[in-house]
């Protein structure tokens, strides 16, 4: 697994992952893609996957389904 940090593309809406040592672009996400979040507050790793909403636009959502966070800027996790 690759550390990253997401960058929102301005032109496509979408988040991009930026590997976190050499700030290079891994890849877009799109829905369904896994992302191991990396809460800010906590240290750990909370597994998930992208989802997408036509009003609230790209969220992850937990691999339970119970907690979702709206994408942002700077948000780190884990892709495979």
């Amino acid at each position: 697994m690759t550390e990253v940090y997401l960058k929102k593309n301005q032109e496509t809406g979408r988040f991009e992952c930026y590997n976190g040592l050499t700030d290079e672009y891994m890849q877009t996400l799109n829905c369904g893609n896994s992302f191991m979040l990396i809460p800010e507050d906590e240290d750990l790793e909370i597994p998930g996957r992208i989802e997408y909403h036509n009003i609230d636009g790209y969220y992850w959502i937990d691999s339970e389904d119970f907690t979702r966070q709206k994408l942002e800027n700077g948000m780190r996790g884990y892709i495979e």
